[in-house]
């Protein structure tokens, strides 16, 4: 908590956290964060207030959207959303940072149990391998 405090001193402000799009993420994890330090209210102001930088447009990636919102789900208890949101992303095509994400976040390991969670992760370990069979095969063919 200390560490984000002075990383972040913005997010900690009296009169509600100021979000932008370079501590929106930090955001979240700072909320997972205080729930895990019993600081339930506070992370709901910090949820709510990513929720509505987002619904004002001001976000330069989806990606980055979607995964934080299915975090903010997750967060909130809402596991059905967020299993939504992430089959939203998978199947847009996002790939980027997949494996921390899905494997290592915390904020996820709630979720990690579910069966619909792991029919994603499955979908998207198969997708990454035929990616790297592909590109072995083009560069078998290369050389």
């Amino acid at each position: 908590r200390a560490r984000y405090a002075e990383a972040y001193p913005e997010l900690f402000d009296e009169g509600g956290p100021d979000i932008e799009e370079f501590n929106m993420m930090a955001a979240v994890d700072l909320a997972y964060l205080l729930q895990s330090l019993g600081e339930f209210e506070r992370s709901k102001q910090l949820l709510t207030a990513v929720e509505s930088y987002q619904a004002n447009g001001k976000m330069w990636s989806g990606t980055v959207r979607g995964t934080s919102l299915a975090r903010i789900h997750l967060l909130r208890g809402d596991t059905d959303a967020a299993l939504a949101e992430l089959r939203k992303l998978i199947d847009a095509g996002w790939r980027e940072d997949w494996r921390f994400f899905l494997v290592f976040d915390p904020a996820l390991r709630a979720v990690r149990d579910d069966a619909r969670f792991e029919a994603l992760l499955d979908d998207i370990r198969t997708d990454m391998a035929g990616q790297l069979a592909n590109f072995n095969a083009r560069e078998n063919v290369e050389n």
